[in-house]
């Protein structure tokens, strides 16, 4: 949420990052929304019990979303990233209802940059992300996967997505791409190489 993070954990052995505050169970809904509206700029622990509890009742009050992508590499070793809203990004886009997060994530890599998927290497950690869709919090769960690029002679970016460029990166370009996204996607690409 605006490069800021609520951890729920029952960890309380775990070193947080150094601006975290503590929450409560009770606090976690308006601090989420408060996040949303730049009013917060410290990143958040709330330790508990289950996690996974909290997380079931986070979803009843927010709406719920589901999308798919891919951290697309090629055979020269060159990951594939899109620029869209100012950004450089990874393709990924919303699931279909009913859709499977391996079969949504290859159709969205594949629509977005006009490219042939080979295959998914491994699943790779989902991510969360928050924010504001008509005035209530969505919280948006992404589906990950590596995959393995096919034929990319057709490549283009979609225009109707807000997608205006679609290039290859050599691991050691990726300061170029770190310099200029979001948070999770420096996280998700920040090792590999280079």
């Amino acid at each position: 949420m605006n490069d800021k993070r609520i951890i729920i954990s029952s960890d309380f052995e775990k070193t947080y990052p150094l601006d975290s505050k503590k929450i409560t169970e009770k606090n976690l809904y308006s601090t989420l929304a408060g996040m949303l509206d730049g009013n917060e700029s410290a990143n958040f622990v709330l330790l508990a019990g289950s996690p996974r509890k909290i997380m079931e009742e986070l979803l009843g009050k927010v709406h719920y979303l589901e999308a798919g992508g891919g951290l697309v590499r090629n055979g020269q070793g060159q990951y594939l990233f899109i620029f869209r809203h100012g950004k450089w990004d990874l393709p990924k886009g919303k699931l279909e209802a009913d859709e499977a997060p391996r079969e949504g994530s290859i159709r969205e890599v594949t629509e977005e940059c006009n490219i042939e998927i080979r295959g998914i290497t491994r699943e790779l950690e989902p991510t969360w992300h928050a924010y504001l869709l008509a005035g209530r919090i969505a919280l948006k769960k992404t589906y990950w996967y590596l995959m393995e690029a096919g034929d990319d002679g057709n490549m283009r970016p979609q225009a109707e997505e807000g997608i205006t460029q679609v290039r290859w990166f050599f691991p050691q370009e990726l300061d170029q791409v770190h310099q200029n996204t979001y948070a999770l996607i420096r996280e998700m690409t920040q090792n590999l190489g280079g």
